[in-house]
């Protein structure tokens, strides 16, 4: 009896290896955790860069979140410097946090509809440098626009820092 000659050393390897591309492939993929502004804990960040265009503006801020028992924001305006400028730093209340959260749900599912003006928003959170989940989203439905219904979003932080002309400041001089 002639003993049937076994297959080479290279057929079996790529077979092996097809093997476990098909076995990859099959495999439910891993999601990242989402966003949580809430959750964000020590040694935990997140940065939001919300970029806006609209009919009388075209605007990029970056908010760079730190978690911990007294999480904070800090702000800086992108207004074309080799530089960001900083704007400053806020406390972020839990009721705060809680309502970033909501807002990153609203984007999630939020269209693009007759507002002209349009923001994009790229939202990374990262546990020790190593980045953890990244989302981006746009909005252009001005619904985040209404304070009350939105007492919080990455605009009314920005704002807080942004300081506003007063009347006398603002109001025409009289030669």
């Amino acid at each position: 009896m002639n003993p049937r000659p076994s297959a080479s050393v290279p057929a079996l390897i790529l077979s092996a290896l097809l093997s476990a591309i098909a076995l990859a492939a099959s495999a439910p993929a891993v999601e990242p955790p989402p966003v949580s502004f809430h959750e964000l804990r020590t040694g935990e960040t997140i940065h939001a860069r919300l970029d806006s265009q609209g009919c009388i503006h075209d605007t990029t801020h970056h908010l760079q979140f730190l978690g911990g028992q007294a999480k904070l924001v800090t702000i800086f305006r992108d207004d074309g410097r080799p530089q960001p400028t900083r704007l400053g730093t806020l406390p972020i209340s839990d009721a705060e946090a809680a309502a970033l959260d909501r807002l990153v749900t609203f984007y999630r599912t939020c269209r693009i509809s007759g507002c002209t003006t349009v923001d994009k928003i790229a939202i990374t959170q990262t546990k020790a440098a190593a980045q953890v989940t990244r989302e981006n989203f746009i909005d252009g439905t001005c619904a985040t626009m209404d304070e009350k219904a939105w007492p919080t979003t990455l605009w009314t932080l920005i704002t807080r820092l942004t300081p506003r002309p007063t009347k006398q400041q603002s109001a025409p001089q009289k030669e």
